[in-house]
């Protein structure tokens, strides 16, 4: 039986590169993008790269939690069974305590709530198999808090707790948690917020 993974913000950054290399593999991919017209070219690129990859879509809205429990449901009915989950969405946005609302919410939505819905669905699944691994990049900035990006650090801090508990509880199960803390890259992330 082939590999199925299954990845979150693959149009770019970080996430296009861990899918390319799960390409590389000869691993099946779902990918989960939030843009449909970056997805297009990112898809479009793995498979002219790596054809013997069997690539699928399906649009998902991280910023709607309700919105991503359903989507989630009907991803994984209609998909084979998924051994591998990439958590590799997020928006970077600098401020503390005189960012908006509105920009805080967005940013804690898609950094942190959407990412553990869909670990927390994705784990229940997998360990039923006894078999999987669940990698979700995170970044050195939520050891290392810095003024101009605290809420952004904050998130990140919160992926790299809940990993260390998810590690724990999967563990016995046969299935890895993995939370991965680079420090600053060159992708267009870091142009998100100017």
């Amino acid at each position: 039986m082939r590999t199925s993974a299954l990845v979150t913000g693959v149009s770019r950054g970080i996430g296009y590169a861990i899918t390319e290399y799960l390409a590389s593999q000869e691993i099946d991919l779902i990918l989960l993008p939030q843009d449909p017209e970056r997805l297009r070219q990112a898809k479009q690129s793995i498979i002219a790269a790596h054809p013997k990859c069997e690539v699928s879509t399906a649009l998902i809205d991280m910023n709607s939690v309700r919105k991503i429990e359903n989507q989630l449901d009907a991803i994984i009915e209609h998909y084979p069974p998924i051994s591998i989950f990439i958590n590799s969405e997020g928006i970077l946005r600098f401020g503390a305590s005189e960012m908006p609302v509105a920009q805080l919410l967005e940013l804690l939505t898609i950094n942190l709530i959407s990412t553990l819905v869909i670990s927390n669905k994705l784990a229940a699944k997998i360990k039923l198999r006894r078999a999987g691994h669940i990698f979700t990049p995170s970044s050195i900035a939520g050891l290392e808090n810095k003024s101009a990006s605290a809420a952004h650090a904050s998130s990140k801090a919160g992926l790299i707790s809940y990993n260390q508990a998810l590690y724990s509880k999967l563990l016995p199960y046969g299935v890895n948690a993995t939370c991965l803390c680079p420090g600053s890259a060159n992708t267009d992330m870091t142009n998100d917020d100017g």
